[in-house]
């Protein structure tokens, strides 16, 4: 007697490296609104998406959350249609590769001031003969993919999809190998922030300081020059319009305890104007 096995329902499963829209905007042009999730919260992602924001960079760098975290909120990214980035907290092959494997579209890669650095974490998101990145069918990035046709068609979907962001301006010396940082072939994005930039300039999150304008206004020039996509750290639409007046394209608005932070702060002034609050 022949015993067969019928699923309840059957679901086409397709290669789950899906197109990715942040990567087609930077090579058209377009703009791209983006937030932090400093959470990691996948609600919060779902709502962001919904909202209409391109991208979320999910953040493993400046909180106690590891890669685990950010797997649900990549399947939010999903439903939602927004294009997901983990940030690393570590320029590592290692853990560039399990932020790919769980389905991230790119990685956000922090301090990487040098040229060895910046091809350290090149290669490490693309597939060999391009880079170092390791190899295992049986990962969502790979589509759980069962036969080597369908191996060799999701690798080479990877490599075209994946994007790679580099936040160079965090020191002295990311600043001044910033021309040969952005000419490395498959750097798709870099970070024009002003965090540490700030900080090593003496200037601790004064974005309107001279001496960081002035090397915002070097590196953009750079970007341009070569051809590399920057994005701005930007708090209001009306700083959002000034970068892009100088060929800024992409844009992240803070992050998600920054917004909640402000809205409670909103909120708290309101009800002080208006009750007998102490």
């Amino acid at each position: 007697m022949e015993i067969r096995i019928t699923p309840l329902c059957y679901f086409e499963v397709k290669n789950l490296i899906r197109e990715n829209p942040l990567k087609k905007s930077l090579g058209s042009g377009n703009l791209a609104f983006g937030l932090y999730s400093d959470l990691l919260d996948p609600v919060l992602v779902e709502i962001m998406g919904k909202a209409g924001m391109h991208f979320v960079i999910l953040d493993t760098e400046h909180n106690g959350f590891g890669i685990e975290k950010c797997r649900e909120c990549i399947l939010a990214s999903e439903v939602a249609g927004i294009t997901p980035l983990v940030r690393v907290y570590d320029n590592n092959p290692r853990l560039i590769n399990k932020a790919l494997e769980i389905g991230a579209l790119g990685v956000v890669v922090p301090h990487v001031d040098t040229v060895e650095k910046a091809l350290l974490a090149v290669r490490a998101t693309k597939y060999p003969p391009e880079g170092i990145r390791g190899v295992h069918p049986g990962t969502r990035a790979a589509g759980f993919a069962s036969s080597p046709d369908e191996w060799d068609k999701t690798w080479k979907s990877a490599n075209q999809e994946i994007i790679t962001v580099l936040q160079p301006l965090e020191s002295l010396d990311g600043i001044s190998n910033l021309e040969k940082i952005v000419q490395i072939p498959g750097l798709d994005l870099v970070s024009l922030g002003i965090g540490d930039l700030s900080q090593v300039l003496g200037c601790p999150m004064r974005p309107d300081d001279d001496r960081v304008r002035e090397i915002h206004a070097k590196a953009l020039d750079t970007c341009k020059k070569f051809g590399t996509p920057a994005y701005a750290l930007v708090s209001t639409v009306e700083d959002a319009k000034k970068w892009h007046r100088q060929g800024v394209n992409v844009f992240i608005f803070g992050s998600d305890t920054g917004l909640f932070q402000r809205s409670v702060d909103l909120l708290v002034e309101d009800l002080h104007q208006n009750f007998p609050l102490k």
